[in-house]
């Protein structure tokens, strides 16, 4: 699949439940090979996950139970900084500290 990834406009990731993190993974290899498409994350998506979902390159959800989009929207712009390094670009905390060294 990784050598045809400009030819996919969607990938469906599936959660066959939510301890599952396999996921994550997949997302965060296709992203990583260059996928510029959808991304979606199917099956149990909890509001708990989103946010990490995204960051590891999940564009859309579409979760077994339905979410509540006031939640959803909480979820994702709960934190102004982040921690750790993910395939969103967003530049961790502790980075900012030393503007002078490239984290990427």
């Amino acid at each position: 699949m990784l050598p045809h990834l400009d030819r996919l406009s969607l990938v469906e990731v599936h959660f066959p439940a939510f301890g599952d993190g396999r996921g994550y993974s997949a997302a965060r290899i296709l992203r990583e090979s260059g996928y510029q498409g959808e991304l979606r994350a199917v099956g149990d998506v909890l509001v708990d996950q989103i946010m990490a979902m995204r960051r590891c390159g999940f564009d859309s959800f579409h979760p077994a139970k339905p979410l509540d989009d006031a939640a959803v929207d909480r979820a994702l712009h709960r934190y102004a900084d982040i921690y750790q390094k993910a395939i969103d670009g967003r530049q961790p905390v502790w980075a900012k500290r030393h503007p002078e060294k490239i984290y990427g």
